[in-house]
């Protein structure tokens, strides 16, 4: 469990990077959704980080499907963009409609989300297996962790 709290840790930092920027934009463009939607992330990330670390009841549920919902998001959209590339041939629409360059970055953004949420995820699967072992264990006996 330390483990992933630490990965918790890490990716939450090089999310919020990028999560204080768009909250600065949105206060700065007086944009009140994405003010909201990035700091309540912001917020939301934190404060259940902070549970965590104290091993509170239910932070770890609360922790892992903070990381699956935009996990999932970011997964489709990538599925989207490989099938996009492998449908047109390359970063543009067949037509030449489109801008590579405008592809590239999105993909390079979305990534830097993507990736660290995968290691957060694989990990929390981990824990999760780890917990359902630890359950079927009988009273007692012990794991050799």
């Amino acid at each position: 469990m330390k483990s992933y709290t630490k990965a918790f840790l890490i990716c939450g930092i090089l999310c919020s990077i990028p999560g204080t920027l768009l909250l600065v934009v949105g206060l700065a463009m007086l944009n009140w959704f994405q003010v909201l939607l990035s700091g309540g992330f912001l917020c939301l990330w934190w404060f259940t980080y902070s549970c965590l670390r104290r091993l509170q009841k239910g932070s770890f549920a609360i922790s892992f499907i903070l990381c699956c919902l935009p996990w999932a998001l970011l997964l489709a959209q990538t599925i989207r963009r490989v099938l996009f590339v492998i449908h047109n041939g390359g970063m543009e629409r067949a037509d030449g409609y489109g801008s590579p360059l405008a592809f590239l970055l999105g993909v390079v953004a979305e990534q830097f989300f993507f990736l660290p949420l995968t290691v957060v995820v694989i990990m929390g699967i981990g824990v999760l297996l780890s917990m359902r072992r630890n359950a079927a264990l009988p009273d007692g006996a012990v794991t050799g962790e």
